[in-house]
């Protein structure tokens, strides 16, 4: 029995090689076919777009698209947070400020007549209406969109459908 079964072993062995060379040899194939369709391409595209090159690059870049759809994503978040927090030290700051100026018997300067305290409000006004969703006749026609705008409502579900 034992000699039946070694006989096996050596001969699924054999086959199992046998396969493997079928691979070398159709992955070898392959190549070259890749190879000459490449230079053939090169010589019949070459004032032109090539639509092999084209093919490998959108390959490329679907790949690199998450990868930079996550950065995005981790930008805006990280724009946002700043931003919250810039707000939030600014009203403290003024509030502090107001609250010295008074103790000090110093005339406390208004809203407007700060033009540094007014600048980042606008700023910061324009940035939350950057995020609010466009009306219909808000919608300026062929005005690009902002893209990271776009992506940062999409993640916040502010996009309506229709």
């Amino acid at each position: 029995m034992e000699s039946r079964y070694c006989s096996t072993g050596k001969a699924s062995e054999a086959a199992v090689k046998a396969i493997e060379a079928h691979f070398v040899n159709a992955d070898a194939a392959l190549q070259l076919v890749l190879h000459k369709l490449e230079a053939e391409f090169e010589t019949a595209y070459s004032n032109s777009v090539n639509p092999l090159k084209l093919i490998s690059r959108l390959k490329r870049l679907q790949e690199e698209l998450p990868i930079l759809q996550e950065e995005c994503d981790k930008l805006l978040a990280a724009k946002q947070d700043l931003i919250d927090i810039a707000r939030n030290n600014l009203v403290k700051n003024r509030t502090w400020l107001r609250q010295l100026q008074a103790r000090a018997g110093l005339t406390v300067v208004s809203d407007a007549d700060d033009s540094i305290y007014s600048t980042c409000t606008k700023a910061l006004e324009d940035w939350a209406k950057q995020l609010e969703i466009p009306t219909s006749d808000a919608v300026i026609e062929g005005a690009q969109p902002d893209l990271n705008l776009e992506l940062f409502r999409s993640k916040k579900g502010l996009v309506k459908d229709g």
